[in-house]
């Protein structure tokens, strides 16, 4: 009978060690609930295959907004950059030169009404026939023909106004004593008439003044 109550109290005693509220065989399974690679947050397992106490999927959310918000910034910058391109573009048109230097050269040397017209370049016995063939044009036109007589001796007027054509003069520059030509102040170019027939000449005149 003895060894009989020993027995029982052994027993007794053993169930109240395993049932205690201490922190034994219950507090031991909730630490080892969650098996590597996974981590226990509250009452649930997540994966953390890179080891770092965050759950991945909570690492996704946060690279997906970062990109996100990358983007967002480069649609920004797109935006702002093509208004400036524009702006850029219509400044260089604006300040495009109308005519060539020579148009200012010769506007400086006789005024606005002779650079806007056309000048005739003659000489003795070099177009000088057609002195008034070039004020028929004038008259057909509008266009006012500056008629200029060169050879010999030319005074520094005359080279001045040469010179915005054909650049600095020089003796024996080959240009400046070229003749019968025509000369746009505009345009700067230069037309030697070809063909010494009146109404050859006629036509020439009359198209490179209306095309001045």
């Amino acid at each position: 009978m003895k060894n009989i109550a020993i027995f029982t109290l052994l027993l007794l005693f053993s169930g109240c060690i395993c049932c205690g509220g201490d922190g034994g065989e219950e507090d031991d399974y909730e630490e080892e609930y969650c098996q590597s690679p996974y981590i226990q947050v509250g009452s649930e397992c997540c994966l953390d295959q890179n080891s770092n106490n965050i759950c991945d999927k909570d690492e996704e959310i946060t690279m997906t907004t970062s990109i996100e918000t990358t983007t967002t910034q480069k649609m920004v910058e797109t935006t702002v950059y093509v208004p400036t391109t524009a702006a850029v573009i219509t400044t260089s048109t604006s300040i495009a030169p109308s005519y060539a230097p020579a148009y200012e050269c010769v506007k400086k040397l006789g005024g606005k009404e002779v650079a806007d017209g056309i000048f005739f370049i003659y000489s003795t016995n070099c177009g000088d026939k057609f002195i008034s063939t070039a004020s028929t044009v004038e008259g057909r036109t509008g266009v006012e023909v500056t008629k200029m007589k060169i050879g010999g001796y030319m005074d520094d007027e005359k080279i001045n106004v040469l010179e915005c054509f054909y650049g600095q003069h020089y003796d024996g520059h080959p240009e400046f004593g070229k003749c019968p030509r025509l000369l746009c102040p505009k345009s700067g170019e230069v037309k030697t008439l070809s063909g010494m027939g009146s109404a050859n000449v006629l036509s020439q005149m009359t198209g490179f003044a209306k095309n001045c």
